[in-house]
């Protein structure tokens, strides 16, 4: 019996779409719904990249993220990566998107490792702190 999302992936792009990919996707999915139990991820299919991806909300005020499925064998060149960020065209506003996304690397023993990736170079969100930044090593080992 296939998942029902596995159907409908199998029903997009015209079985252009290589079944490796819609495993991952498939492994992907079930293991943000059912493993690490996320209630807002939503799979779609880009007709252009012919490939599947998901679209999820971490928290109620943050922004949608977008997750390319893909299995750890697949070689992906940084050009084509680019042409992801530039292809991708999620739905609903823009606005409510995060401009990075995420690669999902699906093992062949079904393992999932995330990695969170930017179209270029991105400054750091939080700027350090005096208290923040390490001390001297004759500062931490004073003893009063």
């Amino acid at each position: 019996m296939e998942h029902p999302k596995l159907i409908w992936l199998k029903s997009k792009g015209d079985g252009k779409c290589d079944d490796s990919l819609n495993h991952a996707a498939i492994a992907t999915y079930c293991n943000l719904k059912e493993k690490k139990k996320w209630h807002e991820v939503e799979l779609y299919f880009d007709e252009n990249l012919k490939r599947p991806y998901l679209v999820v909300k971490f928290a109620e005020e943050s922004l949608n993220r977008v997750i390319l499925p893909m299995f750890s064998e697949e070689e992906m060149s940084p050009e084509d990566m680019l042409s992801v960020f530039h292809t991708i065209q999620p739905p609903g506003d823009p606005d409510l998107y995060d401009d990075g996304l995420i690669l999902a690397l699906v093992s062949s023993d079904q393992n999932i490792v995330y990695h969170n990736l930017s179209p270029g170079l991105v400054p750091p969100t939080n700027k350090p702190t005096p208290s923040s930044i390490p001390k001297s090593r004759d500062q931490k080992r004073k003893l009063k």
